[in-house]
């Protein structure tokens, strides 16, 4: 299988997802065969001079990276932290969630209660598992 690097993965993932949440028009593909990660639409006069390939979203060797709420690591793992460990806290976080500035305020609360080392640990690794999944089903590894 291909090997895709994580790290390059998983800032496509951050990338895409916190562009599409404030209407950025930011892309990522994998190339199939290579296991290349490539992101559009960054404002980054480091990426100038990158030569993108012309045909990168009408290529059937590239896929389109996930978004967080594609691999539901936005507020159903939000929801899921909560439940396990401050269980007596999950109506407020529905309620956070239902408003503005939800994660601002998800992770106040989590700071409130000491738990937000807790959370980014927890987050992290189950952004692993679901890009491992995720490469899995289109014949790719995570390296």
């Amino acid at each position: 299988m291909v090997k895709v690097n994580k790290d390059d993965l998983m800032m496509a993932l951050d990338v895409v997802s916190s562009g599409a949440s404030c209407g950025m028009d930011t892309l990522a593909y994998v190339c199939i065969k290579t296991g290349k990660v490539w992101i559009t639409g960054l404002d980054d006069e480091s990426l100038i001079d990158v030569d993108f390939p012309a045909d990168l979203s009408d290529n059937e060797q590239y896929i389109m990276a996930p978004e967080k709420g594609e691999l539901d690591l936005g507020k159903e793992l939000a929801l899921a932290f909560v439940e396990h460990n401050l269980p007596n806290e999950l109506n407020r976080v529905y309620a956070m969630f239902r408003r503005k500035a939800a994660y601002s305020n998800f992770k106040q609360l989590l700071s409130y209660f000491n738990f937000l080392d807790q959370w980014y640990a927890f987050e992290e690794s189950q952004t692993e598992v679901a890009l491992k999944v995720w490469c899995q089903s289109h014949d790719l590894t995570l390296d």
